[in-house]
């Protein structure tokens, strides 16, 4: 990562004016945990153009690392509303909202992702996470499974997925004596 960070620093330096490197530096910086660095160079990013749709989520991400999560769902909605195919906008507002516990919001904007790219497993992945949290077992195990369809050889899916059947199964074991 330090090779990556100092290669696209070198890249910044050289090229200033240019939002794509700086946003990619700045992704670079949140990864390492950078984040005042990164804030810079993202509030430098708005000054060259106000719009930019990556440099709103990478705020937005800072904003939601450090708790500002009003002001992330602000930027992230604007960063949505600016280019709605971008998926990390949804990613991260719908786990803005689940940090929020704002579980049926944060479900919401997992569908909207999964309605508009259906073919990316990310989605399904958070969705069943939100859906755990809000203990639909049913729902939850239901996106990892078409999370695994979609990436069959992720094993980490598979995973998660045997974890939350086994979980289903506990759950529909306890409810049953209470539906008689």
């Amino acid at each position: 990562p330090h090779g990556a960070l100092n290669a696209l620093q070198n890249l910044a330096n050289a090229h200033p004016e240019s939002t794509m490197v700086l946003n990619q530096l700045a992704d670079c910086q949140i990864e390492a945990m950078d984040l005042e660095k990164a804030e810079k160079n993202l509030q430098y990013c708005l000054a060259i153009d106000e719009n930019n749709p990556q440099t709103l989520i990478s705020l937005g991400k800072i904003d939601r690392l450090k708790g500002n999560l009003d002001q992330a769902v602000a930027r992230l909605a604007k960063a949505i509303k600016f280019d709605p195919s971008i998926i990390e906008a949804y990613l991260e507002l719908g786990q803005t909202y689940q940090d929020r516990r704002e579980v049926n919001n944060a479900i919401d904007t997992y569908h909207k992702a999964i309605d508009m790219v259906g073919k990316d497993p990310r989605p399904y992945i958070q969705a069943s996470a939100a859906y755990k949290e809000s203990r639909d077992y049913r729902n939850a195990e239901y996106m990892l499974r078409q999370a695994a369809q979609l990436s069959p050889s992720d094993q980490s899916i598979r995973r998660q997925l045997a974890s939350i059947v086994a979980l289903n199964l506990v759950n529909n074991l306890q409810e049953a004596p209470k539906r008689k």
